[in-house]
This record gives structure tokens, sequence and C-alpha cells, in this order.
């Protein structure tokens, strides 16, 4: 993880990934515009994952 932070109430932390990731589906695509954002909640230890879209360069 590249970035990491925590929300203003101390309760969950966010992993943001700097590059894009290799996206595998049942046709095996890629699609190379693609993050992940975890979240990890510090209470309950349950995890929950993003995918956030950006722009081609």
């Amino acid at each position: 993880m590249e970035g990491l932070a925590i929300t203003p109430n101390e309760k969950t932390l966010v992993g943001i990934m700097q590059s894009t990731l290799y996206n595998p589906s049942k046709e095996k695509v890629a699609d190379f515009t693609i993050i992940r954002i975890v979240t990890f909640d510090l209470v309950t230890a349950e995890t929950k994952q993003y995918l956030f879209k950006q722009e081609k360069a």
C-alpha cells in the first residue's frame, strides 16, 4: 500500500494502492485503470474493498 490514512473518528484505516493492478475475471481480462482502496475497521477487524477507475494516461 502506498497511502494510508485514518478516518477522523479514528475507527477505520484506509489504504490505497499507488499503481493499477491486474484484475482477473473468468475471461482473464485486465483493466489497468483500476486501483484498489481497502478499509479496515479497527474495532471489528472487518475489511472492505473498493475499486476506483482512473482516467487513462
